[in-house]
């Protein structure tokens, strides 16, 4: 798989009318991968994120070592990773798998967090997360919709932290 068939986005909302509909038409993805150990543990809500992606795509949900293992294994051809939290991700890479990209979405307020930008507020667990992921060369934006201009997280970091 070329890397560049493979998106991975952070937004806690996960499947959504944004993913369903404007990072569906901007990426063309055919399946869904939802990384979060609660979710990859729960069948009810993991039918239930299946129920909410769009037609013809598919949706998978796991935690993040089932994530990592299927990865190395296959993966379609056209995917799009989805984490809640920039934690699964990092801990993704930490297992050697290679996130050219992660693309941050909304994140909602939660205690202890600073609003980054319009529907992004991030809490000292995620600001460390998403320097590691950069430390590890994976190039983290902020971008909430694809009609918004991405932001550098090296930039917003200086920025605002």
């Amino acid at each position: 798989m070329a890397a560049t068939d493979r998106w991975a986005r952070v937004d806690d909302r996960l499947i959504h009318g944004q993913v369903t509909v404007a990072w569906r038409r901007h990426l063309d993805y055919e399946a869904i991968w939802i990384v979060d150990d609660a979710l990859g543990e729960d069948p009810f809500m993991a039918d239930t994120l299946r129920l909410a992606a769009p037609q013809g795509v598919s949706v998978k949900v796991y935690t993040v070592a089932a994530a990592v293992a299927a990865l190395r294994v296959s993966a379609p051809d056209r995917l799009l990773l989805l984490f809640k939290q920039p934690q699964a991700a990092l801990r993704l890479v930490e297992a050697g798998t290679a996130l050219p990209q992660l693309v941050v979405g909304n994140e909602a307020p939660s205690p202890g967090s600073k609003r980054a930008m319009r529907s992004i507020a991030l809490n000292a667990a995620q600001i460390a997360a998403l320097d590691a992921l950069a430390t590890h060369g994976v190039h983290v934006v902020l971008q909430p919709t694809p009609d918004d201009p991405a932001r550098e997280w090296a930039s917003v970091r200086r920025r605002w932290v």
